[in-house]
């Protein structure tokens, strides 16, 4: 990864070097390792701050907005997941809209603002389902997630049932 990025930023290609670097963060966050993660992401927004038209800038805000989250600094989460959207959404880029869409969700439910996350997952998921999406059983899960909090088990567990036939379709 990081002869990658170096061999980018060597050729002056910045960013394709914070491509590099988000994908890099990416993994780490995965893990959990946010120590790895965020100095990663910070340096892909440094590179990415002098090109005004990158295309990617949604996903390296996206990457930060979740460091921030999974830091339990949700007050800075969420303007950087409301930036990340409105990227990708003045680029057209559906697909990357939703993506940003159920992390933000996610996040809201793993901070416990399960009535809050409910529209970025639904916006997520009504996409998901029209597009007849490949990540259309992640939507399953978070909404699965909601309805338990709701109180309601049966329609959380026939979501969930829902999830498991669609990823079982998928080839990983």
């Amino acid at each position: 990864w990081t002869s990658a990025r170096d061999l980018a930023i060597n050729h002056g290609l910045k960013g394709e070097a914070a491509a590099v670097l988000t994908n890099l963060a990416s993994v780490h966050i995965q893990l959990n390792n946010l120590n790895a993660a965020e100095p990663l992401t910070l340096q892909a927004i440094e590179l990415a701050a002098d090109i005004p038209e990158l295309a990617y800038r949604p996903q390296i805000i996206l990457a930060l907005a979740m460091i921030r989250a999974h830091q339990n600094r949700m007050e800075e989460a969420v303007p950087l997941f409301a930036k990340a959207s409105e990227l990708a959404d003045s680029a057209n880029e559906d697909k990357t809209l939703a993506l940003i869409q159920n992390q933000f969700g996610s996040a809201l439910i793993r901070a416990g603002r399960w009535q809050e996350a409910e529209r970025p997952i639904q916006e997520a998921f009504r996409w998901r389902l029209f597009k007849n999406d490949v990540d259309l059983f992640t939507s399953f899960v978070n909404l699965a997630e909601i309805e338990l909090r709701r109180g309601n088990p049966t329609l959380a567990a026939a979501l969930a049932r829902r999830s498991l036939e669609l990823a079982s379709r998928q080839s990983f």
